[in-house]
């Protein structure tokens, strides 16, 4: 399908995408409240308006509605984190195509907010990469909320709480690793206008080791197991951009040799590419872990939904192809 990447920032989507030094300091540095993460990039990534960033959100979802809602219910998702104007398209037409989307019919009343409880019983665990390097290798935001524009997303305390404390699972509770991180916060408006009464389980990544990413894994889809048996739907997202900063077509190549392994299910395989040819994927490891969760649970197919960078995207904004990131959309359904 052709997409028109550069005509997809609607009406009010902020022009400028990173914060300026100033401002990432005051990220970095700004006190957390007890249980309450709030947003460090409001205003530069995405609005700071609530009625904007609603109206910006439902154009992306909109713009991809008219694509093949999923005949399956999905397990998880891989989302691009970059400012709205150069990955949100990527994030809506990837959503769009997942089983989180409503029928045609009931998209007005979601657009507008008026399913406040859309989304009860289900929980997102959302996984991250620590740009900062804070943290412990598995850092699990433990209760409270995160909030931004849109309000507030609850913790989903129980499961974190599990994850925490199975043995030998390598999951700690920090918040240290989300403070002044952008990748998980920049997600969550689009996962809140889906299914606003959902809840989160926010996980920073920094896990370099396979075989302990296994078993994060295989530890992960017990959980995901449990809760299923009781009635719950659990679905496991990764917030990863793909390349960073190499020419529009070469790095499209690198990172059609991260994506071939997404989309064969094989996390080792991932591990190894990404290091072996320095793809700068920043959540490759994030993906290694919802991969091996997703195949613990008897998945057996991922579909990449879509590939673009910035230099597509942001063409109309000055984006230049010579220095470009990558996006990519993937989803994993149920067998």
């Amino acid at each position: 399908m052709l997409y028109d990447w550069a005509g997809m920032r609607p009406p009010g989507a902020p022009n400028n995408i990173t914060p300026t030094k100033r401002k990432r300091e005051r990220m970095k540095n700004a006190p957390l409240e007890a249980d309450i993460h709030t947003t460090g990039v409001a205003g530069t990534f995405y609005p700071d308006s609530g009625e904007v960033l609603r109206e910006v959100v439902g154009a992306y979802l909109t713009a991809a509605s008219q694509l093949a809602r999923a005949d399956k219910e999905t397990m998880g998702i891989m989302l691009p984190h970059a400012g709205y104007i150069f990955s949100g398209a990527v994030a809506g037409l990837t959503l769009a195509q997942t089983s989180l989307m409503p029928e045609p019919e009931l998209m007005p009343a979601m657009l507008a907010g008026q399913e406040p409880k859309r989304g009860a019983g289900q929980t997102f665990v959302i996984l991250g990469p620590c740009h900062h390097g804070r943290g412990f290798p598995l850092s699990v935001w433990p209760s409270g909320g995160w909030r931004n524009p849109l309000g507030d997303m609850q913790v989903d305390e129980e499961l974190a709480t599990a994850l925490i404390e199975a043995p030998g699972s390598g999951y700690q509770a920090n918040r240290n690793a989300h403070s002044g991180e952008h990748a998980i916060e920049v997600i969550i408006p689009f996962l809140q206008m889906l299914a606003p009464a959902a809840r989160i389980v926010p996980i920073s990544v920094s896990l370099y080791d396979p075989e302990k990413l296994r078993q994060a894994g295989k530890i992960l889809a017990g959980q995901v197991t449990r809760l299923r048996a009781e009635g719950r739907q659990v679905v496991i997202i990764t917030s990863s951009d793909m390349n960073h900063f190499l020419p529009h077509a070469e790095n499209m190549r690198q990172d059609a040799l991260a994506l071939d392994r997404i989309r064969a299910m094989d996390p080792d395989g991932l591990f190894q590419v990404v290091s072996s040819r320095r793809i700068t994927m920043c959540g490759f490891t994030a993906a290694c872990l919802m991969l091996n969760a997703c195949l613990e649970l008897g998945a057996q197919e991922c579909r990449i939904t879509a590939h673009t960078s910035s230099g597509e995207t942001g063409s109309k904004y000055g984006a230049s192809m010579d220095r470009v990131v990558g996006y990519a959309g993937a989803i994993i359904p149920w067998a």
